[in-house]
């Protein structure tokens, strides 16, 4: 059973609980989630929604262990960041986030399975953001109903991503997108499309190659690869929206930091990951050297 604790603000002294649990994006549904298979407890006391709270009062939630997590594997990813409430997990390339119809291991979601499992909770794994099978990097995971709520597109993500081209020094990339008519995967630039809006900055370029850090304000699936190829410089290595590199086997993509408001305590969190082994190699391989100052 997970246990989230909760302390009442002087701001919120004689609320309703159930008009507090509202307040702390606890929906309805998961209020019966607790009250049927869970507990609700004010100060050590089970207590029904009707109860008075008062500043101080500390409040727990008692949720009941998920009933379909993913299987556990000893897969080893990194967990860079972890606390009650959330963790960071650094995933490499060419594993899937989810598990599919076809696909039931080797995921992210089985390693964080045997991580929960470490911890002896039973959880469903709620990533709050997703990379593609072929982008590494870290992925935000909640350890709760509530915390994946308040946590739900409120991670701002930095990718460092190499290219053909010589990209300009920045650039703001607003193009809608839509899946391909034809295809189940593929997405392309349309009018019709959702809105896309993708950020960037040059950090290294030689006139054929570039790397760039980049920022989303939306996250449309292959959001990246997508505006990068339709703008004339795919990402290396992206079959898909572009060509195969002899020396890189995956697009040249990665997560390379999350910032977010920890869920319950209100603090800043900023999580880094260092560059990949299989990118790094490759900057190597066309003598690519960035400037102490980037990100690397």
């Amino acid at each position: 059973m997970k246990t989230l604790t909760l302390t009442v603000l002087a701001a919120e002294d004689g609320m309703i609980l159930k008009n507090w649990l509202r307040s702390h994006n606890i929906s309805t549904r998961t209020t019966v989630k607790l009250k049927h298979y869970g507990r609700i407890l004010l100060c050590g006391e089970p207590v029904t929604v009707r109860a008075i709270v008062h500043s101080g009062d500390v409040i727990e939630l008692r949720f009941p262990d998920d009933k379909k997590p993913a299987e556990a594997e000893n897969i080893t990813v990194p967990v860079l960041y972890a606390d009650e409430n959330v963790i960071v997990m650094d995933k490499p390339a060419h594993m899937p986030v989810h598990p599919s119809k076809d696909l039931q291991s080797g995921t992210l979601a089985n390693a964080f399975a045997s991580f929960a499992e470490s911890r002896g909770h039973r959880l469903a794994f709620r990533a709050v953001n997703r990379l593609d099978r072929g982008t590494s990097g870290l992925v935000v995971v909640a350890l709760d109903q509530i915390s994946a709520s308040k946590l739900a597109g409120k991670v701002d993500k930095e990718y460092l991503c190499v290219c053909h081209g010589e990209i300009p020094e920045t650039g703001r990339i607003d193009q809608p997108i839509r899946r391909k008519e034809e295809s189940k995967m593929e997405r392309c630039v349309a009018p019709d499309g959702q809105k896309a809006v993708t950020n960037f900055r040059r950090i290294y370029t030689n006139g054929e190659i570039s790397v760039a850090l980049v920022t989303l304000e939306t996250g449309r699936t292959h959001q990246i690869r997508v505006h990068f190829s339709y703008s004339g410089f795919p990402l290396v290595g992206d079959t898909m929206y572009g060509y195969a590199d002899a020396f890189l086997d995956r697009q040249a993509l990665h997560c390379l930091s999350v910032n977010f408001t920890q869920p319950i305590s209100g603090e800043i969190i900023s999580v880094k990951s260092e560059m990949p082994d299989d990118i790094r190699a490759y900057l190597a391989e066309n003598n690519i050297k960035l400037n102490s100052g980037d990100k690397k």
